[in-house]
């Protein structure tokens, strides 16, 4: 009996249940996205293309042009909200919005939430892009992910 040496189609087969090192580091970034509420993943390609329809999602730091702070009514509603540790910076484009004095990550299995992050989420949340797409690649982050993600700091809203 002769051993033969293994066929072509036997290794292609072989590789391509292995992952690659992109698909290894996207996974990497979902599974952190999905434990630290406070970490931002972004495709910025993608996020910019999505922009001209409205923001992401909020973080740490906020940054609004005139355009989006208005139809957010963010004066109004930071008049109206006396949230604590969220401050609030003017530039000639429109303002930055910095929530508490550092970021903060989250980790929700220890059960922390960023209380200031949420309330600019609630304040955002009108002018948020109504057509969320997957920010990050293929794996790791389907569209009911994404969706859950950028949704993971409105007022009201269940831990990812």
């Amino acid at each position: 009996m002769t051993c033969g040496s293994p066929r072509d189609e036997d290794m292609l087969d072989a590789e391509s249940d292995v992952p690659s090192e992109h698909e290894r580091y996207e996974k990497a970034i979902a599974g952190y996205g999905k434990r630290f509420l406070g970490l931002e993943i972004d495709n910025p390609v993608v996020h910019s293309i999505g922009a001209v329809q409205g923001i992401k999602s909020t973080n740490w730091i906020t940054i609004l042009s005139n355009q989006w702070a208005g139809r957010a009514e963010i004066d109004r509603k930071m008049q109206e909200d006396s949230v604590k540790h969220v401050s609030r910076l003017d530039y000639d484009g429109g303002v930055i919005l910095r929530s508490g004095s550092h970021p903060v990550l989250a980790d929700r299995n220890r059960a922390e939430f960023p209380e200031a992050y949420r309330a600019v989420a609630g304040w955002t949340a009108a002018i948020r892009n109504p057509e969320p797409y997957r920010f990050h690649g293929s794996v790791g982050f389907d569209l009911d992910d994404t969706e859950a993600w950028i949704a993971r700091l409105d007022p009201g809203a269940e831990l990812p």
